[in-house]
Formats: C-alpha cells, sequence, structure tokens
C-alpha cells in the first residue's frame, strides 16, 4: 500500500503556515496457509518541514516544525487454531430475504 499527503499553505489570524507534504508505503507478506502475516510499514517516506511565519502589529516570528522524522513499523501476527465454520442457515432465513 502507498499513501500520499498535501496539504495547501493556508492564512488564518495572523498565522501563515506552508505547504506540507508526507507519503509512506507498505508491504504484507502471508505464510503457513494465511496464518503467519509478515507487514513492514515505512512512513514519512517524503516529507518537508512545515514553515510557519507569525505576524502581529508589534513583531514576526519565524519557525520550521521538524518534527516528521521517518517512522519503521514491523508486524508480525500469527493465528492458533483452526478457522471458524459458520452454522448453515435456515430455510425460513433464504424465504425471508428472498422477499426483500
Amino acid at each position: 500500500t502507498c499513501y500520499f499527503y498535501y496539504r495547501t499553505p493556508s492564512y488564518d489570524g495572523g498565522f501563515h503556515m506552508g505547504h506540507s507534504i508526507s507519503g509512506g508505503a507498505g508491504l504484507s507478506y502471508t505464510l503457513l496457509q494465511g496464518k503467519l502475516r509478515l507487514a513492514l510499514d515505512a512512513y514519512n517516506l517524503l516529507r518537508n518541514n512545515l514553515r510557519l511565519d507569525i505576524t502581529t502589529p508589534d513583531s514576526q516570528m519565524h519557525a520550521d516544525n521538524e518534527n516528521n522524522r521517518l517512522t519503521l513499523n514491523l508486524g508480525v501476527t500469527y493465528s492458533f487454531g483452526a478457522p471458524i465454520q459458520g452454522k448453515s442457515e435456515r430455510k425460513s432465513a433464504q424465504e425471508l430475504r428472498s422477499r426483500m
């Protein structure tokens, strides 16, 4: 899977925020007839530092937000036991659905 996020620059009440970009990707692989699942996700592969400009009548301040770090997640899932078997439906339930 992949994701991409973009926010346009904005201005509100003296705050001017620059554009924001981030993107990432992930892979998943199953083994042992679907009982074992391995997943690897990478967040913020594409990223930029958010720039913020604050303007008041008395002063001006510029800030760069650098909190968008590259993050890697590794997931391992194992399903124990046999698959759940459902009950066969009654004839009355089939008839009710056919009328709808």
